[in-house]
């Protein structure tokens, strides 16, 4: 049942409420319905966007270039799926690993722990065939598969299900703005919409999904205006925030392109193995192929005689044979993360006294080396097995050069902020997602991620809201 929270009934209670409806939210709603457990599912928006709901997510960015907060995100019924573009890819086992010395990429699980929900996961996202990773030769590198969503809108693929559903109210225009804790157990929390109309809400369990910056800012709000019970991880939260840095770092002839495995979208994906990537003191990245016309050829093709005659002579006559094809070569990669990378609280405030973010970001030396070395290896490979050549920008071949300005900058991919851990000491969030300190309250989301692999987030972020479920199913004795 859907109802505008000044509709709303005074007493309202569940189960377990959720703040946030995008795809953690309603991922995580859907899957407590069908266990027979009572939900209030909590959106900031309405079912379309607003200027009023949008506005609240006008934040400030220092550090490097970076997106519009307020347009990166959405806030309406479905959150920033709405705009989502559909890339899926589950994360590498080696991301839940420490994969340099000294910098804290660990989980405290293992992806044998998502991969249960793999399947469940891809029937959520329709995605019809998930390929296997193969190596490319002796490279370091393996070509992978990348999956693609129709994309799924979760608020209009769920908008039904969860408006007939039993076990869900979901309250609209309802702005998370404080909570009411005693003995390390959050009773209830206050909700407001535009109009200043407030409930509050009593559950068992609290869990707030309301992405990867946003759950920082309203954690840091809750911890600076009331007696929430957060252990020593307090202090982590908002820290460790990460994105994957996207840029164009060069142009690839290729002799024949019956080596390469294009998609329906002229696009072919590479990544660095583990052993790589510890040899290398790197983390992991996303190469991509894109296929282009021979139009845009030429520049590439002249360097190519220049410096590879032989190579060059032989690729032209592969463009006649209809054999040869240029590609720019793109990247994404897991970016290191560092405590001053971080959402914070700023000085303005939005519609209902809260302040708003400020998000500090810079891309590091270690993000800088991590492309470099995958893009030199798969620069190698295609010399050494004789089928293309790679034409690298320069701002990649020196190890002391900064990374450029940015391009696309990034995937509106916001994680951490609320990182897991073993302890508090190393996070804000345990294995189950429950913050440190507390009984009942809990995060879902990207936010949690510890690292940030090369892997879009959205099919983790499903998977580990579906782990969720079944662990808060495990608390409430009444679950069928």
């Amino acid at each position: 049942m859907f109802v505008n929270l000044a509709q709303s009934p005074e007493d309202l209670s569940a189960d377990v409420c959720i703040i946030g409806a995008g795809a953690a939210g309603i991922s995580l709603a859907t899957r407590l319905a069908a266990r027979s457990i009572d939900v209030i599912l909590c959106e900031a928006g309405g079912l379309e966007a607003s200027e009023a709901s949008q506005g609240v997510y006008r934040a400030e960015t220092q550090g490097d270039e970076y997106y519009d907060l307020e347009t990166a995100r959405l806030r309406y019924f479905g959150g920033t799926t709405n705009h989502w573009s559909g890339w899926c890819r589950q994360l590498d086992a080696a991301d839940f690993e420490s994969k340099v010395q000294g910098v804290p990429t660990s989980w405290p699980i293992s992806k044998a722990d998502l991969d249960p929900y793999f399947e469940e996961t891809g029937n959520i996202l329709e995605l019809v065939d998930i390929k296997p990773d193969e190596a490319l030769g002796r490279s370091g590198l393996n070509r992978i598969d990348l999956s693609f969503s129709p994309p799924v809108r979760f608020g209009e693929k769920y908008h039904s299900e969860l408006d007939k559903s039993q076990h869900t109210r979901v309250l609209l225009n309802a702005n998370l703005v404080n909570a009411r804790t005693r003995d390390h157990v959050v009773n209830a929390v206050r909700v407001r919409d535009y109009q200043g109309n407030e409930r509050d809400i009593h559950a068992r369990i609290f869990v707030i999904a309301c992405g990867g910056i946003e759950n920082s800012r309203l954690l840091l709000w809750l911890n600076d205006i009331g007696d929430l019970p957060f252990a020593g991880g307090s202090r982590l939260i908002g820290r460790y925030w990460m994105e994957h840095p996207h840029a164009p770092i060069g142009s690839v002839v290729i002799g024949d392109k019956n080596r390469f495995t294009f998609d329906e979208n002229a696009l072919d994906f590479f990544s660095p193995t583990a052993a790589f990537m510890r040899e290398k003191g790197a983390l992991n990245s996303q190469l991509f192929l894109k296929s282009t016309s021979y139009g845009g050829a030429k520049e590439v093709i002249a360097d190519l005689l220049c410096v590879a005659p032989d190579f060059g002579t032989w690729v032209m006559g592969q463009f006649g044979k209809k054999l040869a094809c240029v590609a720019q070569l793109k990247a994404a990669w897991e970016q290191e993360p560092v405590f001053h990378n971080a959402v914070t609280l700023g000085e303005d405030r939005d519609r209902f006294g809260i302040p708003r973010s400020q998000l500090h970001w810079t891309r590091s030396r270690l993000d800088h080396h991590t492309i470099r070395q995958s893009a030199m290896a798969f620069a190698k490979h295609l010399a050494d097995e004789d089928i293309g050549r790679v034409k690298l920008d320069s701002w990649l071949l020196d190890p002391d050069a900064g990374l450029p300005a940015p391009d696309e900058m990034g995937g509106y991919h916001h994680m951490g902020g609320t990182r897991m851990a073993q302890t508090a000491t190393g996070g804000v969030v345990d294995a189950d997602c429950k913050i440190f300190g507390t009984e009942n309250f809990y995060v879902a989301g990207s936010s949690v991620f510890p690292s940030a692999g090369h892997a879009n987030p959205t099919f983790s972020i499903v998977q580990l809201s579906l782990r969720l479920a079944e662990h808060l199913a495990g608390r409430l004795p009444h679950a069928s």
